[in-house]
């Protein structure tokens, strides 16, 4: 019986074993079960579903996490996402990007709504000299908030220092634990100013690896490199506010690169001048000559003087254009009137350097091509850099062309106006290879109506009027036949006789900075001036406005800016379109409904900040609506190196 009752035991213990063994056999071959779930994506309103590639229904495997990317169309918003499943949609790019988990069927809606924008318009006033009233500098804007080519040529900071404030949370404790954890010295502290620190960062660390670390970390506020300034040098002379063209041409910060030197010698090739004028004679030659009136003999090159007189004998006569005082005297001042000397008016482009004054064109502004080209070889023969001729006329000649040959085959750099009749060909003899062709803007960035274009056309600079329907102000004076004496004044005018030695000027800077060749010279210039016209070299402006601080830096710098913003905790939003800005009218048509300001800004040193040295300003504040027009009047000022505070712009492209 006990004999049965064993195999009986052997036998149920022998079947569980084989029962446990299939069902382990058996568990471990059944397949692996999936589920797939649907994601419906819809859309209302103009918009696209770039990720997946449309709108539509997706199939998708249990827990896949799926991102899902969202286009307006021009002119549409994204206002929010619809469906019994939105809430579940994480958030990764405001308006752009989105995550969402699939662990069951899902559906979403998202929803654009067409925009409607206000207009605002104004007026914008650019002052010229530096303000202490200026309320921005060392405004921040960081490579990933504003996407511009940074190519200035300074690092200008402390190699091994960096500055960092900390939350106002952030106890003693921690920023001690910080400091010994990245092994920084403490140089200096600012405790009633928020907590900000000063240190020496360690030797084998650079200032952007440093920077970049505590910009991730969560206890600070901001850092930045300890960075250094220098003072921006502007001209007291009393006329110097008067001077708007220098504005556009950037020439503060230049100054604060090259004045100027009086070893460059530039021509005025013109009506001749007011020697004793108190803002040129510490800048005139004392080679000047007069060929008006002499004897025209073979050969032309060997220039036969009237006298050594260059003084001009064009009388001052209101009713008459073409006697209306010095016009060489006002040319020569705008590329060289004498800086700082406190009691005369203005300052020319170059603070120093030699005017060669060169009489070619009579009392009644005109001169024969004989007369022109033997001043044109004069010059040549007396070691000129630069001739300025700031006239021409519709018909080239063999004198001119060949006289132009020689100044260009010397190493001379010529340039020439374009022409003030507004026609579509350039003037004689700025229409030639061997001359630079300048034509005429105004305050607002704009073609003069009267300065002819053309694919002849290099460049531009001032020399039309600005929003007050002012001109050009220089040194000026006139010829007073009955006393035979000449008297020295300033006054405004208006031409491309006047954009061109704005040129001229620029060109002895550089001539000044160590720039030497007539291609080279020309090239510094057309490839770093700023583009207003279609986009490259075009007819109405050629390659652009002439800008003396990029040219010095050889630097493309970017253009001025006015756009609409919000302004909150620090930051300033873009909310409009950027348009150039101008010393005039501006409107800016798509403006988003709401509390905004008007800025304006150059960022003259192209260093992403602004500060010293650029052009700032910015209109109060004002609460707009959809499908409404505002006026917002307001100024732009020269920043002040002492201007010290921070904002972020967002939304430049």
């Amino acid at each position: 019986m006990l004999k049965g009752v064993g195999i009986m035991r052997k036998i149920i213990i022998m079947f569980l074993i084989f029962i446990t063994i299939i069902g382990i056999t058996g568990c471990s071959s059944l397949p692996f079960i999936s589920k797939d779930y649907t994601l419906d994506i819809n859309k209302k309103g103009q918009g696209a579903i770039v990720e997946p590639d449309a709108n539509g229904e997706y199939e998708f495997e249990e827990d896949t996490i799926v991102s899902i990317k969202i286009d307006p169309a021009e002119n549409y918003e994204f206002e929010k996402w619809e469906g019994e499943n939105s809430s579940d949609l994480l958030e990764k790019d405001y308006n752009r990007e989105w995550e969402i988990t699939m662990d069951e069927n899902k559906s979403i809606t998202a929803v654009f709504d067409k925009k409607e924008y206000s207009i605002i318009e104004g007026q914008i006033n650019v002052y010229n000299r530096m303000d202490n009233s200026v309320q921005s500098s060392s405004v921040n804007l960081s490579n990933e908030e504003k996407q511009v080519k940074n190519n200035n040529v300074s690092t200008s900071y402390k190699e091994n220092e960096i500055i960092i404030k900390y939350k106002s949370n952030v106890s003693i404790q921690s920023t001690k634990s910080i400091e010994k954890n990245n092994s920084l010295s403490k140089m200096s502290q600012m405790k009633n100013r928020g907590n900000i620190a000063l240190y020496r960062i360690p030797k084998d660390k650079t200032v952007p690896q440093m920077v970049d670390k505590f910009k991730k970390q969560e206890n600070v506020e901001w850092v930045e490199p300890n960075y250094i300034y220098k003072a921006m040098e502007v001209p007291d002379d009393p006329d110097y506010d008067k001077q708007w063209g220098h504005i556009q041409m950037n020439l503060e910060l230049a100054w604060d690169v090259e004045k100027g030197s009086n070893s460059v010698k530039v021509a005025v090739v013109d009506t001749g001048i007011i020697p004793d004028h108190p803002d040129l004679k510490g800048n005139l030659s004392d080679k000047g000559v007069d060929f008006v009136g002499g004897a025209n003999e073979e050969p032309v090159n060997d220039y036969n003087k009237t006298d050594n007189d260059p003084t001009d004998e064009t009388p001052y006569a209101p009713n008459d254009p073409s006697l209306n005082g010095s016009h060489g005297t006002h040319v020569a001042g705008i590329i060289g009137a004498v800086a700082n000397n406190t009691e005369e008016g203005i300052v020319g482009v170059n603070w120093n350097v030699d005017i060669l004054p060169v009489r070619v064109l009579g009392a009644d502004g005109t001169g024969t091509t004989w007369d022109i080209a033997e001043g044109i070889y004069y010059a040549v023969d007396q070691g000129v850099d630069i001739i300025n001729l700031s006239l021409g006329g519709s018909n080239g000649n063999e004198y001119y062309k060949e006289a132009l040959e020689y100044a260009y085959n010397e190493g001379v750099i010529v340039f020439a106006a374009s022409g003030n009749s507004g026609d579509s060909e350039i003037i004689y003899p700025a229409k030639y290879e061997s001359t630079v062709a300048v034509g005429s803007i105004n305050s607002n960035y704009k073609k003069s109506s009267f300065s002819n274009y053309g694919s002849k056309l290099d460049l531009v600079a001032p020399g039309g009027i600005n929003s007050y329907g002012k001109g050009i102000y220089s040194t000026w004076g006139y010829y007073d036949s009955n006393n035979d004496n000449a008297e020295s004044d300033y006054t405004y005018k208006s031409g491309t006789s006047m954009a061109t030695p704005y040129a001229s000027g620029v060109a002895a800077l550089l001539i000044a900075n160590g720039v030497t060749g007539v291609e080279n010279i020309k090239e510094r210039m057309t490839s770093t001036a700023i583009d207003l016209g279609k986009k490259g070299k075009d007819n109405d402006y050629g390659y652009g406005l002439i800008d003396a601080y990029g040219a010095l830096l050889n630097e493309k710098i970017g253009g001025p800016y006015i756009f609409a913003g919000k302004e909150t905790d620090g930051n300033i939003e873009i909310v409009s379109e950027v348009i150039q800005f101008s010393d005039g009218d501006y409107q800016l048509n798509n403006v988003e409904p709401g509390e905004v300001k008007v800025y304006g800004w150059r960022d003259s040193n192209n260093n992403n900040k602004i500060d010293a040295g650029d052009y700032w300003g910015k209109s109060e504040s004002i609460n707009t609506k959809a499908n409404n027009s505002y006026t917002l009047d307001f100024n732009i000022k020269y920043v002040n190196e002492n201007d010290t505070f921070s904002l972020k712009i967002k939304g430049i492209e």
